[in-house]
């Protein structure tokens, strides 16, 4: 009977679109609150409920059926890890209890646009690092809370990071960057921000951001800026901080890091992620 259920569960899953990164493989990581393979299976996220610090592991289906807010009662649930669904095991996480982000609040589900939603607050998940240097493809769905210069992904001074500016002197106001922390001549991909959720991508062939790309919401948008020096690496091991600027203060939903080169499937990858959120 086990035989004949596994192979109705693989001829289930056979039977409908692949997920993101099983129809374009090659993730170094991946983390969402939604199913991103079919090969995966395991557990999304694992959260500490603050009634009694009591830890459990969900998968996408029990985020959204109920059994998390049941999990966590009328209280709080804190994120204590957000699984990697590539399968390279870069998990991010976080044990300091006052560093987690939320993903119940009084017994609710944290969302946003109607999806389940991981609301950094001055918190912080820290991703094995992955040690590789250069190339970086990345697609991230984020919504900033505040009007102030925030990270939400990056790996400390002279690393590639990921965030916003809307005030200070070193990079235009109102804009979105990607660009090395504590090199405040060096920045790059700048301009069109807004206070909605977005979809990000970028793609990040080395150091010399003449090279880079960004595109909000599908559409290329900015230009690189000043080109007076580069990261020296892209770890990208913090999430909902670069390590060096404020923290995020917003919902995340997604990220998906590439090593290599994805842009021939940009346009596909981001027609995923937009028909699970619908972004724009």
């Amino acid at each position: 009977m086990s035989l004949l259920i596994s192979g109705d569960l693989r001829l289930a899953k056979n039977s409908v679109a692949p997920q993101l990164i099983d129809a374009y493989p090659g993730a170094t990581s991946a983390y969402s609150l939604r199913n991103l393979s079919w090969t995966y299976g395991g557990p999304v996220v694992r959260v500490r409920r603050s009634s009694d610090n009591t830890e459990q592991d969900f998968t996408a289906t029990q985020v959204t059926d109920g059994t998390l807010t049941t999990f966590c009662g009328a209280g709080n649930g804190f994120v204590r890890t957000w699984y990697d669904q590539s399968g390279n095991g870069n998990n991010a996480q976080q044990a300091t209890t006052s560093l987690q982000p939320s993903i119940v609040s009084s017994g609710s589900l944290v969302t946003e646009g109607g999806k389940p939603a991981i609301n950094f607050n001055n918190s912080l998940l820290e991703r094995t690092a992955n040690s590789f240097l250069f190339s970086v493809f990345a697609c991230t769905v984020v919504k900033s809370s505040i009007g102030s210069i925030s990270g939400y992904l990056g790996g400390g001074a002279n690393q590639l990071a990921f965030g916003q500016q809307q005030s200070g002197t070193f990079a235009p106001v109102n804009s979105f960057w990607a660009w090395s922390p504590s090199q405040q001549s060096t920045y790059g991909l700048l301009n069109s921000w807004n206070a909605n959720r977005n979809l990000h991508t970028y793609w990040i062939p080395d150091a010399t951001e003449s090279n880079w790309r960004w595109y909000l919401n599908g559409q290329i948008s900015g230009a690189p800026g000043l080109t007076t020096g580069g990261p020296v690496g892209s770890s990208l091991n913090l999430i909902g901080s670069n390590g060096s600027d404020p923290p995020w203060i917003g919902p995340i939903q997604e990220i998906v890091l590439y090593p290599v080169d994805q842009t021939s499937n940009r346009v596909a990858i981001e027609s995923n992620i937009n028909a699970h959120y619908a972004i724009y």
